[in-house]
């Protein structure tokens, strides 16, 4: 079933179609707004609105809602939180790769404080107890 407005738009041109889309999306667009703005003005009036503390009110950015502006605020909280994650986890590993490079050089002076050890008295490790690890405090 056809309607009079499906009729009328076989007998547009392809110029004047796009006219009629381009209005019908503009249209579209402010009814959007609208009610957007109707139901902003309604979470505001019941209270469940986000009251923002006066130094992160934005009334002169005028088309940004003030829930948008929330959202962007904790989009921006949330970006820079991941960037310090990345650079936490960069530098945890920078540091875990100097312990291990540290424990392989004590490891490597320990062998060779021993080998010399050895060569002046070889029962001198006999005798000698071997280090124990302690534990942090």
């Amino acid at each position: 079933m056809s309607t009079p407005v499906d009729n009328k738009a076989d007998d547009l041109s392809p110029t004047e179609l796009a006219t009629l889309r381009r209005k019908k999306n503009a249209d579209a667009q402010a009814a959007f707004r609208s009610r957007r703005a109707n139901y902003i003005a309604n979470l505001e009036e019941t209270g469940m609105l986000l009251l923002l503390p006066t130094s992160l009110q934005c009334t002169d950015l005028l088309p940004v809602t003030r829930l948008e502006f929330v959202v962007r605020q904790l989009q921006n909280n949330c970006r820079e939180a991941r960037d310090m994650l990345e650079e936490t986890k960069q530098e945890n590993m920078e540091l875990r790769a100097t312990i291990n490079s540290m424990r392989q050089a004590e490891r490597e002076r320990e062998r060779v404080w021993r080998a010399l050890n050895n060569r002046g008295n070889p029962q001198a490790t006999l005798s000698m107890p071997r280090p124990t690890p302690t534990a942090p405090s």
